[in-house]
């Protein structure tokens, strides 16, 4: 289940990846998992940085764990 939604808007793309560190790296959520984890292994693939990605890209790159 969606218990929250994160949304960091700003002028061009560098700028929102780094207000997404920002924010995951500071969230707290008591009580129950989170896949923050996971958000910020996306926002250290080099790929996705560059914005070059598609549907499988995730599969592939190796950023899941398994324990997602």
């Amino acid at each position: 289940s969606l218990v929250g939604k994160l949304i960091v808007y700003g002028p061009d793309r560098e700028a929102v990846l780094a207000g997404s560190r920002e924010a995951l790296t500071s969230l707290v959520v008591d009580g129950v998992r989170t896949t923050a984890s996971l958000h910020l292994r996306i926002l250290d693939d080099p790929d996705f940085r560059r914005g070059v990605y598609d549907i499988n890209h995730l599969a592939r790159s190796g950023v899941l764990t398994g324990n997602e």
